[in-house]
């Protein structure tokens, strides 16, 4: 815009300007809802985004190592064990990235406990009813009991999310299948390990 000879101001700053001479407004969505939708359809491209906010408010920087260094702090400082954990990105993408069951386990229990950790817990998918996890119910019985996050890369497929009893109570789980030779199938296995645990 400057190059084309316009002067560009402060845009919140409206002092001195009609109201009628606005053309446009725009507001993102409150973050928990960016949150839960993030969770729920396992957008990278957000889970990325997340952590770099999480650096700026840091004051950790403005690159993908201050990204990285940022989750690891805040695990550590909720208490999160991080032995085995090599992040190379924040999505889980890039390849090289190392996390252990106890990581995924606390994450749920430290979600569960909290009293803001609404957006989270009501972000993650529900097998057999929303989001990446909408195919995932190995029977009708466990739909609506369960709310998971989904993993899927080559060869590694993965689940970790809450399972309502249905005598009452809550478990928490996390199951990491490596190198499989048949994704399908480690997938089924998964849900019917899941939907079992419902009946516990």
């Amino acid at each position: 815009l400057t190059q084309q000879g316009i002067t560009v101001t402060d845009s919140s700053d409206t002092s001195g300007t009609e109201a009628s001479a606005r053309i446009a407004k725009v507001s993102s969505a409150p973050l928990n809802e960016v949150m839960a939708f993030m969770l729920r359809h396992s957008d990278n491209t957000l889970a990325e985004l997340f952590a770099r906010l999480t650096a700026l408010k840091l004051g950790l920087g403005n690159s993908m190592d201050a990204d990285i260094q940022a989750v690891v702090q805040v695990l550590r400082a909720n208490d999160i064990p991080t032995d085995g954990l090599h992040l190379t990105s924040c999505s889980g993408l890039a390849a090289g990235t190392r996390l252990r069951i106890p990581t995924l386990l606390a994450v749920q229990r430290s979600l569960v406990g909290l009293d803001d950790g609404g957006a989270e817990i009501e972000g993650l998918s529900v097998p057999g009813l929303t989001g990446t996890a909408r195919n995932r119910a190995a029977n009708d019985d466990i739909k609506g009991l369960a709310r998971v996050k989904t993993g899927s890369l080559g060869g590694v497929r993965a689940l970790v999310g809450n399972v309502s009893r249905e005598h009452g109570g809550v478990l928490l789980f996390a199951v990491i299948v490596n190198d499989s030779s048949d994704e399908l199938a480690a997938n089924n296995a998964i849900d019917d390990f899941m939907a079992g645990l419902a009946k516990l």
